[in-house]
Order: C-alpha cells, then structure tokens, then sequence
C-alpha cells in the first residue's frame, strides 16, 4: 500500500483504535522480543505497545495494514497532548527496513510530551533508546525516523540541556556533531555523550551494562565535567527527577 493510500484509509479510522488494535494482538514472540530489549511489561502498558503477527489481516476501507506491519511491534507516536499521530514498527525478525511508519509524520519527537516536565533531556537515537531512559526514569526523547532531525525538532529543545546520545558508530558521530551545531545557538547547552566502545547505542547499553542507571548517570556527569574542564557536582536536576518519578 503506497503511503498516499494508507493516509486515506487511516483517515477515515481513528489512529486510537488503530492503537488499540495492535495491542490486543500481543503475545508470546511480540513478549519475548521486548523482553530481550530489556523493555518491562510496565513499559509497555505506559506506551501502548502492540504488535501485529500478520496472520489475520487488518482492514480499513479494504485495505489491509496487517500485511504493512506484518512480525512487527507497534509503537504509538504522540503529540504533546499524549492523542496518536503515527505508528512505527518494529520487525521482531531479519526483515527489512527494521523500521516501518504508518504515516511518516516528521515533525513530532518521540515521548515529547517530557518536554514540558524538565529543563535536561536525553536526545537518543530510536523508540527503544527513549524507552530504557524512562524506565530508567530519565527523560529522553527521539525523532521516530532515524537521521531526519530539523530545526523543527531543535526548536523543541530550546532552551534545554540536551545530552546527545546517538549510535556509537561512524553515522552515529558524525549525525551527533550535525545535531550539536543546529542547537548549540538555541540550547541551554549541548553536549555529545560518548558510548563504551562495544556498546551499540542506549538501549545496549541497559540491556548489557551491569548497574546501568548508576553507570549511565555517570556517563552525564562525566561529559559536563570534559566540557567545562573543572570538577562539578553530580547533575541535580535530573536526579531530582529521577527521585521525584520513582
């Protein structure tokens, strides 16, 4: 279904039906997947997480999404009113792309909702970067599709301290320096988190690490203190955060 035809057909379909649909349809292989992401059945249940096996298609209008969205986790994309603008999926499987979005909605960020909650925010690479961070009770927000951040979405950190915390690759760096320059004008501060080197990118990292809130905050902590060149205290305001959400 080309991308014109499924915006006419989820038109007439409201997206929170749609939302709730998928998760109805959780089981087993859609459990075990998230499981080995690291991503708790709280997690879950907060975001709204689904899944689509592709046995029994779904129609709207005559149009069959389950095909689109077949072996794969849906996740909701939300406005900063919490209402769903858009739906990514996940393949639990080898297929390609990894990644699917219903509408291709590009200028709302993943759990932007935050926003409005904290002057410090993880900027991360993808939807499962952004959950361990809330699991973590950290905030984090992501733009849905990978490398397509704006001055739209740098625009919704003015004024912040934004972490970047991208993939711990060569497209991963070179994406994070790219992101820097647009809001080092705008934000309060910016500043490139560098990952262990075996560590793939954030939702690795929970997954791998032993103790990771601890190690991850001292990641922050370790990055403020390079970028000002003189010992300071650990970042108060995110764990005053982290304190007040567990």
């Amino acid at each position: 279904m080309s991308g014109t035809n499924r915006s006419a057909a989820v038109a007439s379909f409201d997206l929170e039906e749609l939302v709730v649909h998928y998760q109805k349809q959780l089981r087993e292989e859609a459990f075990l997947y998230l499981q080995r992401r690291g991503i708790a059945q709280e997690t879950v249940e907060r975001y709204r997480i689904g899944f689509e096996p592709g046995k029994i298609g779904f129609y709207v209008n005559s149009n069959k999404l389950g095909d689109y969205f077949e072996n794969r986790v849906i996740i909701p994309i939300a406005d900063a009113e919490g209402a769903a603008v858009d739906l990514i999926g996940r393949s639990i499987d080898h297929r390609e792309p990894k990644y699917k979005s219903l509408l291709g909605v590009d200028d709302i960020m993943f759990n932007e909702q935050i926003l409005e909650e904290t002057e410090d925010v993880i900027l991360a690479s993808g939807v499962f970067d952004v959950l361990s961070l809330a699991q973590a009770r950290l905030p984090a927000v992501c733009v849905p599709v990978w490398m397509t951040f704006k001055d739209s979405h740098a625009e919704k950190l003015r004024e912040k301290r934004v972490f970047i915390c991208l993939g711990n690759d060569e497209l991963g760096r070179s994406e994070s320096v790219r992101i820097l320059t647009m809001l080092q004008p705008i934000a309060k501060q910016a500043l490139i988190v560098q990952m262990p080197e075996s560590i793939r990118d954030v939702n690795d990292f929970f997954v791998r690490v032993q103790h990771p809130l601890d190690t991850f905050m001292k990641l922050l902590n370790e990055t403020m203190e390079e970028a000002m060149m003189l010992p300071i205290a650990p970042d108060v305001k995110i764990l005053r955060y982290i304190r007040k959400n567990i």
